[in-house]
């Protein structure tokens, strides 16, 4: 059975190892992961969608909005929202987590 959650602290290491399990032509880092999602000031744990499998992420989703400025004069854009990545390890792929 799959549950989709949010995000919580712990799911970091898992999250980069079924990234790269699923997309291993764009691999990532914990490091990366860290300052470019979990430290930018728009993150919302919400908006961070962890699909589990057994105890294993067999999925992963993130949506955000520009609620806090990334420089200063730079314009919030809280009505406009991105998708910068998702994803389905290749296990549970074919199944409809998609």
């Amino acid at each position: 059975m799959v549950t989709v959650r949010a995000f919580v602290p712990g799911d970091e290491r898992p999250l980069v190892d079924a990234w790269n399990r699923s997309m291993p032509g764009d691999p990532t880092t914990s490091g990366w992961f860290r300052d470019c999602v979990l430290l930018d000031p728009n993150f919302d744990p919400e908006g961070l969608r962890v699909a589990v499998v057994d105890g294993r992420v067999a999925g992963s989703a993130y949506a955000v909005r520009r609620l806090t400025p990334l420089a200063p004069g730079t314009d919030l854009e809280p009505e406009t929202g991105w998708i910068p990545f998702f994803f389905v390890t290749p296990e549970h792929r074919g199944g409809g987590l998609g």
